[in-house]
């Protein structure tokens, strides 16, 4: 059965808003919250690093979302983790291009955008 995704967004580096946050390499549990809003959940997956959003319905389990929102985490982690870690001032245009295999991980968990999409 696939599930509606209604929206995501990208990972967003927590130290962007923190200039004396320093990244670290290593992989925490980190948290996970829901709030829900009528018929659907805004679930969002945090640590000492960035915050990753995903919006769905209130059908997909929340063990689901957790599988999902760690891999995107982990993923984005890995394939960013050399620039976040720079101190240098990032173009936020680099984080565009993950958009690919957060359609990749969505797709592996059927979790597919009502167009096929990411919004």
């Amino acid at each position: 059965m696939d599930f509606v995704l209604e929206q995501i967004s990208s990972p967003i580096p927590l130290s962007n808003f923190n200039p004396r946050h320093s990244l670290i390499s290593v992989l925490d549990e980190g948290n996970i919250d829901t709030i829900t809003m009528g018929d659907s959940k805004l679930n969002y997956f945090y640590d000492d690093n960035f915050i990753v959003c995903l919006e769905t319905n209130k059908e997909v389990k929340e063990k689901l979302i957790k599988k999902v929102l760690k891999n995107i985490h982990n993923s984005f982690l890995f394939r960013f983790i050399s620039f976040l870690k720079s101190n240098k001032v990032i173009d936020s245009e680099i984080f565009s291009s993950f958009d690919e295999k957060i359609f990749e991980v969505l797709k592996y968990h059927r979790l597919l955008p009502k167009s096929n999409k990411l919004l």
